[in-house]
């Protein structure tokens, strides 16, 4: 992705287009840390 937006705000950037790129991911809070052991947990029953 960042390949991608490099290659475009080269591109359209002399034309005065700016490009923005926003790279989601987790953010660690209780909340995130609960719900992805509790996943975690359900999905490795069969295997343990």
């Amino acid at each position: 992705m960042n390949f991608y937006s490099r290659s475009l705000a080269a591109e359209v950037g002399p034309k005065g287009v700016r490009v923005v790129n926003v790279l989601p991911g987790l953010i660690a809070t209780v909340g995130a840390a609960e719900h992805h052991s509790a996943t975690a947990a359900e999905r490795c029953v069969g295997f343990l």
